[in-house]
């Protein structure tokens, strides 16, 4: 038999995984979602799968972080330069992924068809 000197050593999880952090930590699950959230917002548009060229667009106009994104509305985007539909769908995709809120970005809206009066 084998014994060992010295003080029983044990290895312990690090808790600085925010993972770890919410297991053990006393925080309510809506707490633990909440920071998932706000760490979402905080993200930088290089980081959610934008294309490069959209990215360094909005970037130029002031635009760094997914808060920035989401609190722009559609008109205002448009009225960037070099942002298009496309960059409007691309931007809309990656926000829906990232389950984020953008309730002013519908599409345009479609005209009604006329319809046909019947002759008396």
């Amino acid at each position: 038999m084998v014994t060992r000197h010295g003080p029983k050593v044990h290895r312990r999880r690090k808790t600085e995984d925010p993972h770890w952090k919410a297991f053990f930590s006393e925080d309510s699950p809506a707490d633990v979602e909440e920071a998932r959230r706000q760490e979402v917002l905080d993200t930088s548009l290089a980081d959610i799968g934008l294309s490069v060229r959209n990215a360094n667009t909005l970037e130029e106009a002031g635009i760094f972080s997914v808060r920035d994104l989401s609190k722009r509305s559609r008109d205002d985007l448009l009225a960037i330069d070099n942002v298009g539909e496309r960059t409007l769908i691309e931007c809309r995709d990656a926000l829906n992924k990232l389950k984020v809120p953008h309730p002013n970005w519908n599409r345009r809206a479609r005209r009604k068809r006329r319809t046909k009066r019947k002759k008396s």
